[in-house]
């Protein structure tokens, strides 16, 4: 996650998974003094039971909370393939 330019005011960017995925960090703040600077979330795939398709979807909706141009930055969704590692089986 990073800023295309300096922000007047701490920048925060929520991020927020939806089942299929889990994230190191719900939020990442940004101030003046330290925007310039990358932040790194990982991602990584829910691990239940439940067989699904391969690949499916996942989806990781972020929005924005700041001031000045970083005001009106609309929330946007990533969407990604996901590969379950559950196998289906027959018990008789």
């Amino acid at each position: 996650v990073e800023l295309s330019k300096a922000p007047t005011a701490n920048v925060t960017v929520q991020i927020v998974p939806d089942a299929q995925v889990t994230t190191s960090a719900s939020s990442v703040v940004f101030t003046p003094s330290d925007w310039n600077v990358p932040r790194t979330i990982s991602v990584t795939a829910a691990d239940d039971a439940v067989v699904e398709a391969n690949p499916h979807t996942g989806v990781i909706t972020h929005s924005v909370t700041g001031t000045g141009e970083y005001a009106a930055v609309p929330s946007r969704q990533i969407t990604f393939s996901v590969t379950d590692n559950d196998s289906p089986t027959v018990s008789v």
